[in-house]
């Protein structure tokens, strides 16, 4: 869709990638909130299960943190949300290994993702609410790497606005010995 952006050359460009998407709804309806509104990405962190991540816990008994936290965050900013699962994990877990702190790697697992809930936008709210080129990408551990490295994507080759990014506790400066360590 874009070039240098999930090309057959890049690690698990054709896996079948799944996330969670989160829409706004107008006060007490079930009505779509109108307009475009910013997106918002929350990255998990690492997750010893591949199966735990947001496509798999959004109606869980105990909800997950990251999933209850886009709930609040939609309904309050009214903010399209977007929890991708990652290379690795969730659907694409059959198919592909993690991309553990490797920047095109969370690309390829979300990219496909925010594209898709485009046309699901187009289709299912009638061209009624749009993801604006705002964009805030919040994330925790892996999902702090993951945030960083989308947000240069984001902005730097698909030219997207970068309101904030939040990311903490993440594995952002890795030396050689530490890669040696996490091999």
């Amino acid at each position: 869709r874009y070039d240098g952006v999930c090309e057959p050359t890049d690690y698990a460009f054709d896996v079948l990638h799944s996330g969670l998407l989160m829409l706004p709804l107008q006060r007490d309806s079930t009505e779509f909130v109108r307009g475009t509104r910013p997106l918002t990405i929350l990255n998990h962190g690492t997750q010893p299960n591949n199966l735990l991540v947001p496509s798999n816990l959004w109606n869980a008994t105990e909800p997950d943190g990251l999933v209850l936290f886009g709930t609040l965050f939609t309904s309050m900013t009214a903010t399209i949300s977007l929890l991708p699962d990652f290379t690795g994990y969730g659907e694409s877990r059959h198919d592909a290994y993690r991309a553990y702190v490797v920047g095109q790697g969370y690309a390829t697992a979300t990219l496909p993702l925010l594209w898709k809930a485009e046309t699901y936008l187009e289709e299912v709210a009638d061209c009624k609410l749009a993801a604006s080129n705002d964009v805030i990408v919040v994330g925790y551990s892996e999902g702090g790497y993951a945030s960083i490295a989308l947000a240069d994507i984001l902005h730097h080759r698909l030219g997207m606005n970068i309101i904030q990014v939040r990311a903490g506790g993440s594995p952002i400066k890795i030396s050689t010995e530490q890669l040696k360590f996490l091999v």
